[in-house]
């Protein structure tokens, strides 16, 4: 898909494998966009899945993301462990402020981006005995994290 849809890529399309998303800054660029993108595969005979096809969405989910017509917003699903990190209650641990402070930044919409598979990824994992949790990275700006709880039956 991506040599397929090379000279548009990043233009008004974006290709994860066999997803595809086309983006317009407005209505008729929007159509126009998406007579290219259909005509390149049905020039090659391949097909969408009409139920899987969003058309004239103002925000659309892709890869983790939420895509508005106002920019890339963080799919609230893939935050939902930092959101209800505990609060610390050990005098040692963060003041309450900067704790709040620490997570509203990790989940805020310009800390996150969409992946650019063109460039390399860094993947910064750590684990313990009651958990393990990761952070999946690109230029040095967060793309996605991951965090598990183990059970009881699950830790060492």
């Amino acid at each position: 898909m991506n040599d397929l849809f090379r000279p548009h890529l990043r233009r008004f399309v974006l290709v994860f494998f066999d997803d595809i998303l086309v983006y317009s800054p407005n209505q008729l660029l929007h159509q126009q966009h998406l007579q290219t993108a259909l005509q390149l595969l049905q020039e090659q005979s391949f097909y969408v899945k009409l139920s899987k096809c969003y058309f004239g969405q103002s925000q659309v989910p892709f890869l983790g993301h939420v895509i508005t017509v106002a920019g890339v917003q963080v799919d609230q699903d893939k935050i939902s462990a930092i959101v209800s990190w505990p609060i610390p209650v050990n005098v040692k641990d963060v003041p309450l402020a900067a704790f709040e402070t620490l997570k509203q930044a990790l989940i805020s919409a310009p800390v996150l981006r969409l992946l650019d598979f063109i460039m390399p990824f860094i993947v910064e994992c750590d684990a313990s005995y009651e958990g393990v949790g990761a952070i999946l990275i690109q230029e040095d700006h967060p793309v996605a994290y991951y965090s598990k709880a183990f059970c009881t039956f699950h830790a060492f």
